[in-house]
C-alpha cells in the first residue's frame, strides 16, 4: 500500500520520474493482493489466497522498490551509491515475502481428500489393515 500511495502522491505533485510500467506493476500487484486477501477470508480457499499473496508480494516488492527509487530521494541515493547492496536487499525482501506466503499456503492446504472431494471408501478385505484381535 505504501508503494501505491507514494507513487500516486509523486505523480499528483508532478515529481514522478519513473517508467510507467512500474506504475502498471504496482496496480497489478495491488489488485493481486486484494484478490488474495479476499480468498484468504474464505476458509476452503485460504491456501489459494496465500499463493495469490505470494505472487503479489513478489510483484509489489520486486518492482515496487524500483518505483520507490524513482520517487524517493533517499532510496534513490542508496541505490546509486550502493548498487549491489540495493539489488541484494530487493531480491532478499522479495524472496522473504514469497517464502512467507508459500509457507502460509502450505499450512492452510487442506488434506487431499477434502481438497478434491471425498470419494467413497472401498471396503475390500485385501486393502483393510489386519488388527491382531480380528485375525483369530
Amino acid at each position: 500500500m505504501l508503494i501505491v500511495v507514494r507513487t500516486s502522491a509523486s505523480m499528483a505533485s508532478g515529481d514522478w520520474a519513473g517508467a510507467w510500467d512500474l506504475v502498471a506493476a504496482g496496480v497489478v500487484g495491488l489488485a493481486m493482493a486484494l484478490l488474495g486477501a479476499v480468498l484468504t477470508a474464505i476458509p476452503r480457499l485460504r491456501w489459494l489466497g496465500a499463493l495469490w499473496l505470494a505472487a503479489a508480494s513478489y510483484v509489489l516488492i520486486r518492482f515496487g522498490m524500483y518505483t520507490l527509487i524513482a520517487s524517493s530521494v533517499t532510496l534513490g541515493e542508496f541505490y546509486i551509491s550502493s548498487l549491489s547492496q540495493a539489488i541484494l536487499v530487493n531480491r532478499s525482501l522479495a524472496a522473504a515475502g514469497v517464502l512467507f506466503f508459500v509457507a502460509m499456503a502450505a499450512w492452510w492446504l487442506p488434506a487431499a481428500r477434502s481438497l478434491w472431494g471425498s470419494k467413497g471408501r472401498r471396503s475390500d478385505a485385501a486393502t483393510e489393515p489386519v488388527t491382531e484381535g480380528a485375525a483369530a
